[in-house]
């Protein structure tokens, strides 16, 4: 069942390594499975219903995830990354809750809980929509307009569902705890799902632009197969891996992803589809603002530029309250990314449209 193979997928990560990589996932986990699975024909029967699984349940991002990762289009520490910004996420949501963001202080009552950093936060905590939507504006500041609003669609769906459960009195606002609880089956709030999502295709995005610019520096931008393969034959030289490199990362990581492709007193040219394996089997290719850990301070500035009459940082005009609650039926369409068929910067790009999102179905389609 989808239960049982996310029990396994969680237990797997609880027991892996710190330093799992693409190479060594698929080990440790055959591993995992044999010590789980001691019969061969149970064992069998489980990886074949499990890869079926895969498939079968994708539009779940915990399984979206895992496949994704035994591909090796993503790097295993992804998984890290994303619980580590959902944990910043839920406590900047405790901090701006019920008034917080204009009260930074904290202080200690009866009936609250303490964070791991210190901070006491109420175990009921309410937050609005205009909050939610200056909170995600400030942990994600690179983060795409048509993004934001798949976000915001996703926040409006998951306020939807728990006033009509009962779980908030109030359609515009919801307990902290409500936003980032799972069901019975694991499967999590609209929005969370949304952002989990949105987070798995930044990183492969990001990935294919980088394959794009190691292409192009290499001069081989025509050497691509009718396959959507990379010819095996476009070689790059270290010095213009070191460009594409410093353009897009610290100097501590691109210096450790130059030394994975080019061992020392390497210094020949390399195949460009094996230096692009070498990083996504060694690091996660992620933008480095792709989601920042900020204060209430930054949600306040956010809040106040989102206030009615406020004008938005491009200088055009937000709307006021009274047009904000009278769209909030209506749904935000998405324009559509343009993708290649054909791991190439193509085949990448095709993972971030293979599952439709659940709320789109959901909500009616508004003609102009």
């Amino acid at each position: 069942s989808k239960k049982e193979c996310e029990d396994i997928m969680e237990a797997f990560h609880a027991e892996a390594s710190g330093d799992l990589n693409t190479s060594s996932l698929h080990a440790e986990l055959h591993q995992y499975l044999q010590r789980r699975f001691v019969e061969p024909e149970e064992f069998t029967e489980f990886a074949y219903a499990f890869i079926c699984s895969l498939e079968a349940y994708r539009d779940d991002p915990d399984f979206e995830l895992f496949d994704l990762m035994l591909a090796g289009a993503v790097h295993p520490s992804i998984m890290q990354d994303q619980e580590t910004m959902l944990r910043e996420l839920q406590t900047l949501v405790h901090s701006c809750a019920d008034g917080g963001i204009e009260n930074h202080s904290h202080h200690n009552h009866r009936g609250q809980r303490m964070t791991g950093n210190g901070k006491n936060f109420g175990a009921r905590d309410q937050v609005t929509r205009r909050v939610m939507r200056a909170v995600m504006q400030a942990m994600f500041p690179e983060k795409s307009v048509d993004r934001m609003n798949c976000l915001m669609k996703a926040l409006h769906q998951t306020l939807q569902m728990l006033f009509d459960a009962g779980r908030s009195s109030n359609p515009d606002a919801a307990f902290v705890s409500d936003l980032f609880s799972a069901t019975a089956d694991g499967t999590q709030s609209p929005l969370i799902e949304e952002m989990r999502r949105q987070h798995v295709h930044e990183v492969l995005e990001f990935t294919a632009e980088i394959s794009h610019q190691l292409i192009r520096q290499a001069g081989g931008e025509s050497y691509v197969n009718l396959h959507g393969r990379l010819d095996p034959h476009i070689l790059i030289q270290r010095e213009d891996t070191i460009f594409v490199l410093d353009k897009n990362f610290p100097e501590i990581k691109s210096t450790a992803m130059l030394e994975s492709a080019w061992k020392l007193g390497d210094e020949g040219p390399q195949q460009v589809a094996d230096v692009l394996q070498t990083f996504r089997n060694n690091f996660l290719l992620k933008r480095e603002n792709a989601w920042v850990v900020v204060g209430p301070k930054a949600v306040v500035e956010k809040a106040v530029e989102l206030a009615p009459g406020k004008l938005s940082k491009d200088g055009t005009k937000l709307e006021d309250s009274k047009v904000a609650q009278r769209n909030r039926a209506l749904k935000v369409l998405d324009n559509p990314y343009s993708r290649d068929e054909g791991y190439t910067p193509q085949q990448l790009l095709k993972e971030t449209r293979r599952v439709p999102r659940k709320f789109d179905e959901d909500m009616p389609e508004v003609e102009d």
